[in-house]
């Protein structure tokens, strides 16, 4: 009798929770900070999107979004909500992919830029591999385009900003925020305090992102530094590389470097801006492949952890 009377609670309670599509919308217009990137990533409409989150709003009685600049941001009940939402989504996703048939001894093919796969993600696939070992995973490096790629993909992660293809399933995992680092001998070296200290430092700088110091510089409200000296590289990860080695300060993405900045490896005098770009993952046409869930829901649970492990 007990048993029964439990299990009629927990039906109740469900009975009284808002449309599932409504806490889908919403989720995922928290997390993105906007209607249409929302609309999007679930291929419907603004409008429909739109209606959703004011029917959600009405069902709680609470308001759950703000604006933000040309975007949206939870209020502190939809920031909650949000956060409890996303954590039961990918816990449903895991349990899906756990026992869908065909998850165990799969290969996918994992494409993301160099610097990411060097920095960010290999360091990281312990994690998924003690979490999933039967699945397998190929990791190439690619720079092209989602809609045309070099090496077709189950799943794909880029850096950059909207518009993306049509036809393709966008997930933003993360606003990417980047700014002046160095390591902590160059620091106590260097003395940095203010943005005129940067005049005479030596600044490493890298020919796929040129215009990185005066990017950063103009979100951060300051004049592009000169350096007293400069170094280029024609890749990302060797100025990683001359970052950890003293060579100078350079424009970094704090997503590439939490882990050594949580150990004082390097140092961000001047803290980190917005740079106007997302991190995104995309799957391909077969995204309901267990194995592909399994990956996905990990990514987006090592972003949304924002626990430093590499």
């Amino acid at each position: 009798m007990i048993r029964i009377q439990e299990n009629h609670d927990i039906f109740s309670h469900m009975d009284k929770l808002p449309p599932l599509t409504a806490l889908k919308v919403f989720e995922a217009v928290a997390r993105t900070g906007s209607l249409t990137a929302a609309a999007r990533e679930l291929s419907v409409t603004h409008s429909a999107v739109s209606h959703q989150v004011r029917r959600l709003e009405y069902d709680l009685g609470i308001t759950l979004l703000g604006r933000r600049g040309r975007g949206v941001a939870p209020t502190a009940a939809g920031e909650r909500l949000a956060r409890g939402l996303g954590d039961g989504f990918r816990e449903i996703s895991r349990a899906v992919a756990a026992v869908r048939p065909g998850g165990q001894g799969r290969e996918i093919t994992v494409s993301c830029l160099g610097t990411f796969l060097l920095h960010w993600l290999i360091p990281r696939i312990y994690l998924f591999k003690a979490a999933w070992p039967g699945v397998q995973l190929k990791l190439v490096e690619d720079v092209g385009p989602l809609d045309a790629p070099a090496v077709p993909y189950d799943v794909a992660i880029r850096v950059g900003r909207p518009p993306w293809p049509r036809g393709i399933d966008v997930t933003v995992l993360e606003r990417e925020t980047v700014g002046p680092v160095l390591s902590r001998d160059l620091a106590d070296s260097l003395a940095i305090r203010s943005f005129a200290d940067l005049g005479d430092a030596p600044l490493v700088h890298t020919r796929t992102r040129p215009t990185a110091w005066a990017d950063w510089a103009a979100a951060a409200g300051a004049a592009p530094p000169e350096g007293g000296s400069v170094t280029w590289f024609d890749h990302y990860y060797f100025l990683l590389e001359g970052v950890r080695g003293g060579l100078g300060l350079g424009v970094a993405p704090e997503q590439l470097i939490r882990g050594e900045l949580a150990r004082g490896n390097i140092v961000a005098p001047f803290g980190f801006v917005p740079s106007g770009n997302d991190y995104v993952m995309a799957a391909a046409e077969d995204a309901g492949d267990p194995a592909v869930l399994a990956f996905k829901s990990w990514l987006l649970g090592e972003f949304r952890g924002g626990e430093p492990s590499a």
